[in-house]
């Protein structure tokens, strides 16, 4: 079973392309009428509205269908026992719903480092510089039922433990990963315990 996959990706108000990507372009709702969750206590958008900017960047994807410039998708990922994705910023906002099994996260906590990202030769997002940074984060469990929304510039590592997690997504299609360069010296997880952002292991315990 791959990693990640495969996937059916759709545009809003069109049907799925069946990839075996993370994601396909295509235009996001455009008004709160069009997303049922934008006025509802308790969804994504109060999850939102309690961030720091979050309000602006929600009323932005509602307005004209994009996140900080990206054009917003749909996307199902099914994401398999014990993996985990690099540690990663948010080029765009993100919400996220979890429709079976467990999303696990390690997230840096405090406010984003950036909101604005450069690029690489080929377009992609490159992650912020946190080599100096004493770094804290918390682990949390998002399990079926759950919402979970990303703003702006905001990090941590995703994975999962010994369930499977089948997630719904909106998003721009991309991640700006942290280069294992550019990973933190200092890690910990809240409690001052020392937490590891590479490989296997953060998947597995």
């Amino acid at each position: 079973r791959a990693a990640v996959g495969p996937s059916s990706c759709t545009r809003a108000g069109g049907s799925s392309t069946g990839r075996r990507t993370r994601a396909s372009r295509g235009p996001a709702p455009r008004s709160s009428s069009a997303a049922p969750w934008a006025s509802t206590s308790g969804t994504p958008a109060s999850l939102f509205q309690a961030k720091a900017g979050g309000a602006g960047e929600l009323e932005e994807l509602l307005r004209t269908g994009r996140s900080n410039g990206r054009q917003m998708s749909w996307c199902v990922m099914d994401i398999a026992p014990h993996q985990d994705l690099p540690l990663h910023a948010h080029p765009n906002i993100e919400v996220i719903y979890v429709a079976r099994g467990t999303l696990q996260e390690l997230r840096f906590s405090g406010p984003p480092v950036t909101r604005r990202f450069e690029q690489d030769d080929q377009g992609h997002p490159l992650g912020p510089n946190l080599e100096h940074c004493r770094a804290t984060f918390q682990r949390k469990a998002h399990e079926q039922g759950s919402f979970l929304v990303n703003e702006v510039g905001s990090i941590h590592q995703s994975f999962t433990s010994d369930d499977e997690a089948v997630l719904l997504v909106l998003w721009g299609g991309c991640h700006a990963n942290i280069l294992r360069t550019k990973l933190p010296k200092q890690a910990y997880e809240e409690g001052f315990r020392p937490v590891e952002l590479t490989g296997a292991s953060v998947g597995s315990k």
